[in-house]
């Protein structure tokens, strides 16, 4: 599958040590695993002592058994993608037009630091910082290589395929009736943190919302079905309590409002849309409808 996106031709990057992977490069701890034990507002993170009582707890882990097969999955994913983003900074470094030794010698030892970078990331088991990473990395090279080249075409696929893995869970979410509100709700939370982080990641260049695109040809549209999927989902849970929704948009506006605009703006319309059908058919008091007035009027504030 050929990966499109963006506008074609080679990143125009000199040569040498990018300030993003010297920053990613040089940092002590990075963890890498499982995003189901994140919270909202502390990404990368297991959660600890906000489960509440003893079944709460005993609900999270049974969750986790669930979703084990597809942190499994994952954990290949990211082992493949370890292996393409080091292949794809070894095809740059073979590029003629590095012709000064002064920049191959940089590159050489970026591509070091690189392999032994990726091995940390590879073998720790906790959190998700090390995959955000990960995917920050493949977009420098995806620059640099350009977006036609091969090697470009398998990281950008590679992220599709993390993005469309990544709504098993919350499909699992969604249908596992057994798990009470609270413990859905923080697993949703925890992957909605996860896939903003992972759009962060994203390259400038090929952020944004592609309408006419398919997910297998636009990753970061990728990456947004699964957040819309996940956002859907936890409004959805909460639909039917006044409070429980509050929260639930609350948390969404708080979590994605470093996103571009056109990123946030299928999530603002399932959020008025459900405040509109509790305001038409739900029986709330005249302070609740206040506070849902408040969120609906400052949404479009919020586009710019």
């Amino acid at each position: 599958m050929a990966t499109r996106f963006g506008n074609s031709g080679r990143g125009e990057i000199t040569p040498g040590r990018p300030s993003n992977l010297d920053e990613d490069l040089n940092r002590e701890k990075v963890t890498t695993g499982q995003p189901s034990n994140l919270d909202e507002t502390n990404p990368g993170q297991p959660l600890q002592g906000e489960l509440g009582d003893g079944s709460e707890q005993t609900k999270a882990k049974s969750i986790e058994r669930e979703l084990s097969p597809v942190w499994s999955k994952l954990r290949e994913l990211e082992e493949q993608f370890r292996n393409d983003i080091i292949e794809a900074a070894e095809e740059y470094l073979k590029l003629p037009d590095i012709k000064s030794s002064y920049s191959r010698q940089f590159l050489e030892e970026e591509l070091a630091n690189l392999r032994s970078f990726l091995d940390k990331v590879s073998t720790n088991t906790e959190g998700a910082e090390g995959l955000t990473i990960m995917v920050e990395i493949a977009f420098e090279y995806i620059q640099r290589l350009g977006i036609n080249d091969r090697r470009s075409s398998q990281l950008a696929d590679l992220v599709v395929k993390i993005a469309t893995e990544l709504r098993e869970p919350v499909r699992k979410i969604a249908f596992e009736g057994q798990f009470s509100y609270e413990t859905r709700e923080s697993a949703l939370k925890g992957l909605i943190s996860l896939m903003v982080n992972l759009i962060l990641s994203v390259g400038p260049k090929f952020r944004g919302r592609e309408p006419a695109k398919a997910d297998t040809d636009h990753p970061n549209n990728a990456l947004l079905t699964t957040l819309y999927f996940a956002a859907n989902v936890l409004l959805g849970e909460a639909a039917a309590d006044p409070q429980k929704l509050i929260g639930a948009v609350s948390s969404l506006l708080e979590m994605t409002k470093e996103l571009r605009s056109d990123e946030r703006e299928l999530i603002y319309d399932e959020i008025r849309t459900k405040i509109s059908a509790m305001m038409e058919n739900g029986n709330i008091d005249d302070n609740l409808r206040k506070q849902f007035d408040e969120i609906i009027n400052q949404l479009p504030d919020q586009y710019q």
